[in-house]
């Protein structure tokens, strides 16, 4: 550190004493022997975010931060590509951020911390390859040790020796269970890479009167309850979508100003052409016509001028589907804007019978199974993949033929519930080596298998869940005097541009 660099510190430090408007300083420097001490001969990182989730400055040529100054605020630094920072040793959240209570405030006793001399320690990737996987959960909704215990055998059990670079999970981590966030994300340690939090709706505390009193619990072990990151050429920004209305009586689903403020700060920074990743909990797309998403006009109008594609990823329905964002849902821009509403771990809130493990099988109400998804990135690029939890990986549709004898189906009739296939999706079907014919998207039919999956007595759920119909449910029509032993094949389109092939034989 030069001396005119100590001398400024230290103007700063007794203007920090003496003075209200007093800065929190640190730096940003790259920790080479993974300390998480500045040590002489490590340099500082200059053009890094740093954002006390309203200011976002950058780290000048030496490393230096300043943000106003705050009794008692979050700090966190967004965390370049080809860096990543240490993990806690028990959960393995990532450890981008910093908590300053300099005063007890009813949420956080003072923990001593300095306004300044907060640094951010950044630790070099050993590969920084731009091609990298994600794998992505949504709402285990633990409610209990024993969810707790299922989420472990049926969905991080199952990520053992695979190559995903870090976990998110989309929120609801509890199920207003807010004690248990430290030992969900201990069992999540398990899986062995850093472990990414979204808030949720059940991980609010609803007794607060105040947004950060709300997110309180969660911040403890996950740490913002907003905040970015990059990866490869992919910007990742995890959304607060639980709108906080301090009626003690429940929630909106929206984005507040504050945070909008934030992410246009935050987006100021990020090259227009690169990916943008939205991660939330609620989605800004209705699930019922007449649900209000607080903001989602403003939170369009202030991406509209991004170029490169645009992924959003929401979990909070337990059903699944995708949608391309175009005019009619108020999106003006050119990007390419997708939405995916993913699979839940806990599917139907952990129901249904129970399998041979004891763990239950707890299908989504759509009839999709509960599981987890991966997403690979490849420069501006993605793939995605449903893992449908302790089912083969390729178990991407579930196809009903005649002679099963579902009420739906008749003697003619195919109907294919592919899981992952788009609202706008192209599903085609071929009868043993015939040609592909395209099938017609089935409305408001609803999974046979949940209906008798979820009916007594075999349902050990909550009474107020039902299987609901399903949006990507396909039919098709086969020839009535048709006899004999066949195969029905189901080709589905995804969003990436993946074909993906089901079949089932049959006879009749």
């Amino acid at each position: 550190m030069t001396i005119i660099r100590q001398l400024t510190i230290a103007t700063l430090v007794l203007c920090s004493a003496c003075c209200a408007n007093a800065s929190i300083t640190g730096v940003v420097f790259e920790d080479a022997n993974a300390n998480g001490i500045k040590d002489e001969g490590e340099k500082g990182i200059a053009g890094v975010m740093v954002s006390d989730q309203k200011t976002v400055v950058l780290s000048d040529k030496e490393g230096y931060y300043q943000l106003p100054d705050a009794d008692n605020v979050i700090i966190f630094v967004t965390t370049p590509a080809d860096y990543m920072v240490s993990l806690d040793k028990d959960t393995a959240v990532p450890q981008f951020y910093k908590r300053i209570h300099l005063k007890d405030n009813g949420l956080f006793k003072a923990n001593k911390a300095k306004t300044n001399g907060n640094d951010f320690a950044l630790i070099k990737r050993d590969n920084t390859s731009d091609t990298f996987k994600v794998c992505l959960h949504s709402d285990p909704q633990t409610a209990s040790e024993k969810h707790i215990d299922y989420y472990r055998a049926d969905v991080i059990d199952e990520m053992a020796g695979k190559d995903y670079d870090f976990m998110v999970t989309l929120g609801d981590i509890s199920n207003e269970a807010l004690d248990l966030f430290p030992k969900i994300a201990r069992a999540q340690a398990l899986a062995g890479i850093p472990n990414y939090g979204v808030i949720g709706n059940n991980d609010c505390d609803y007794d607060a009167t105040t947004r950060e009193q709300s997110s309180a619990s969660y911040q403890k072990t996950y740490g913002p309850d907003y905040y970015s990151f990059d990866r490869g050429k992919a910007h990742f920004v995890a959304l607060n979508t639980v709108f906080f209305n301090n009626d003690k009586s429940g929630y909106r689903e929206g984005i507040d100003e504050g945070q909008l403020a934030w992410l246009k700060a935050d987006l100021a920074n990020v090259p227009k052409d690169k990916i943008l990743v939205l991660m939330m909990h609620v989605p800004f797309i209705p699930f019922t016509a007449g649900d209000e998403f607080v903001n989602k006009q403003k939170l369009f109008d202030l991406l509209e001028d991004r170029e490169g594609p645009i992924l959003a990823w929401g979990g909070h329905w337990h059903l699944n589907t995708s949608r391309h964002i175009t005019e009619k849902d108020g999106w003006k821009g050119k990007a390419d804007f997708n939405m995916v509403i993913v699979p839940t771990v806990c599917g139907s809130w952990w129901s249904g019978s129970y399998d041979y493990r004891g763990v239950p099988v707890t299908d989504q109400v759509d009839g999709t199974p509960n599981g987890y998804m991966e997403w690979a990135f490849d420069g501006n690029k993605y793939t995605c993949k449903f893992k449908p939890s302790a089912l083969s990986d390729d178990m991407q549709a579930r196809i009903y033929t005649p002679e099963m004898r579902v009420s739906e189906l008749g003697t003619t009739m195919v109907l294919a519930n592919f899981f992952m296939a788009p609202e706008d999706g192209k599903v085609e079907m071929a009868l043993d080596k015939e040609e592909w014919v395209p099938m017609e998207k089935a409305e408001n039919v609803i999974d046979p298998y949940i209906i008798s999956l979820y009916h007594e007595p075999y349902s050990n759920g909550p009474g107020w869940r039902m299987p609901l119909p399903c949006p990507h449910m396909w039919k098709a029509e086969i020839p009535e005097k048709l006899k004999g032993l066949h195969q029905v094949r189901v080709r589905a389109t995804m969003p990436d541009g993946r074909k993906c092939i089901q079949a089932r034989s049959f006879k009749k």
